[in-house]
């Protein structure tokens, strides 16, 4: 699946081995079986930073704007 409209966050707060441990965990997982349990269409994760999501907010933003009460 080609999204990037189910981010996983975690706190600012947990220790980095935490983080590490989990962000590697999720990337390195390749098995369909066990993506397809958290989602019928998954097929895997990728990193991503904040600014992928820039197109996604600008997309959000025109549909509120184009509903003008």
């Amino acid at each position: 699946m080609q999204s990037i409209s189910f981010p996983w966050v975690a706190s600012t707060n947990l220790p980095t081995l935490v983080v590490k441990t989990i962000r590697g965990t999720l990337l390195s997982l390749k098995d369909l079986t066990i993506l397809g349990k958290m989602d019928r269409d998954l097929d895997g994760f990728r990193g991503a930073t904040p600014a992928d999501y820039d197109s996604f907010e600008r997309n959000v933003i025109e549909q509120a704007d184009a509903f003008d009460l």
